[in-house]
């Protein structure tokens, strides 16, 4: 995978159409460039009363964004997007003969290129994410398979921006029927694995299917990559999360799956302690509502016991509508309370905390819950800075014991860096 562009510029030649059917004869440039942006750029039409129609149908005043077809073939291959929208227009030329220039985007898009080489490549598969950093490649292998994970951006402001890289090659001359599948679903579990890793959610902008005779690529629509907030494993204690990650088990790596949400909340980028606190927490609660019902007793013991709480609460003379407001808290009742859950989740899975200050782990959800009701930490929790570190530590330390990860790791402790072991 060279620093050159993703997939250089090619031209196509085809048609655009829309959602009526209507087809426009139309040739256009198409490039990836390094960070995994999709370009387009379109030769201008001469066939002015068929563009201009279509144009100021699906492009109209209201600025209502409707999907066109664009499809075209070119020397080495084919390109495909079911979703490419207008962006611009430009008229020019003579009034005799007026062109029009196009502009636009695709949401996603497909391409095929016929490889010039020829001699026997192997199966290979790569994803091009959005930015992270390894600061050096991490490298892995089994007996079939070699896995390589390298990204740069952050913090190389003369470079261009350029897109991480995750990338599985087959040893096999002939892969087994269904690799590429596997292959793909391997990535998405390397990827979200060390995004809790390098608190970056990784996300594939371009996936590249390295066939013997054929590249294909797929392209997503996408985002800004949000820096970083504090990494939970240095660039020096990467390797081991990494290669844990590749040696997961199928059943492991099916069930880590299931921790996708958490991961999302917990590495969702914020400029604020007290968000980063609230989505810590609610990561928390995310893996708390999974592994436990949290109900106390059986739906007819508790019918039972909130209708003889009812009778209490109208024997007291209550005013109707406060009787009622006290009448629906009754279910709350029921619900096991989320410290008590966290105790019996970090007991039943052997997380480690004995490292965290126990004034402030013993208070994280206090403090959150002062933060969710007032928007701000007041009196202890008045610095949320602490309540954040131990609670994205703590989400973090379950997510990987979810993954039966065993290895060293960090967390900041607002003088630095705490060092541990699972």
């Amino acid at each position: 995978m060279s620093s050159l562009e993703i997939y250089s510029d090619t031209k196509f030649v085809g048609t655009l159409a829309d959602q009526r059917g209507r087809q426009l004869s139309i040739e256009f440039f198409v490039r990836i460039d390094n960070a995994g942006e999709l370009h387009l750029r379109f030769e201008s039409i001469s066939e002015p009363g068929i563009a201009f129609e279509l144009v100021a149908h699906n492009f109209g005043a209201d600025d209502l964004t409707l999907y066109l077809h664009l499809m075209g073939t070119s020397d080495t291959g084919e390109f495909s997007s079911p979703d490419f929208y207008l962006t611009g227009k430009r008229s020019d030329g003579a009034r005799s003969n007026p062109m029009l220039t196009l502009a636009g985007r695709c949401m996603s898009a497909r391409i095929t290129r016929k490889s010039e080489r020829s001699e026997l490549r192997p199966a290979a598969v790569a994803f091009y994410t959005n930015g992270f950093k390894t600061f050096t490649a991490l490298r892995t292998e089994n007996e079939h398979e070699k896995l390589r994970m390298f990204g740069h951006q952050f913090g190389e402001k003369h470079d261009p921006p350029t897109a991480g890289q995750v990338v599985l090659v087959s040893k096999l001359e002939v892969p087994s029927e269904g690799w590429f599948d596997g292959a793909v679903n391997s990535l998405r579990h390397v990827a979200r694995v060390m995004s809790l890793a390098l608190d970056v959610y990784i996300e594939p902008r371009v996936i590249l299917e390295q066939y013997p005779d054929v590249d294909v690529f797929s392209v997503d629509a996408f985002g800004p990559s949000p820096q970083p907030h504090v990494a939970p494993f240095s660039f020096v204690q990467l390797p081991s999360i990494f290669e844990h990650a590749f040696a997961m088990t199928r059943d492991e790596r099916s069930a880590f799956e299931s921790y996708d949400l958490p991961i999302r909340w917990l590495v969702a980028p914020s400029h604020y302690d007290e968000a980063r606190h609230i989505g810590a927490m609610t990561a928390l609660e995310a893996i708390l509502s999974r592994v436990s019902g949290g109900v106390l007793l059986g739906k007819a013991a508790f019918a039972r016991l909130r209708r003889k709480l009812a009778a209490v609460i109208n024997e007291e003379g209550l005013s109707d509508s406060l009787v009622d407001s006290m009448c629906r808290k009754l279910p709350e009742l029921n619900r096991q309370a989320l410290g008590d859950k966290l105790k019996i989740y970090l007991m039943e899975h052997d997380v480690r905390v004995d490292d965290f200050p126990m004034d402030v782990f013993g208070s994280i959800i206090p403090a959150r819950n002062e933060v969710v009701h007032s928007g701000i930490g007041r009196d202890r929790h008045e610095d949320i800075t602490p309540y954040m570190y131990v609670a994205r530590a703590l989400v973090t330390r379950m997510i990987l014991r979810a993954a039966n990860y065993r290895g060293p790791l960090r967390w900041p402790n607002g003088d630095g860096f705490t060092q541990v072991n699972l």
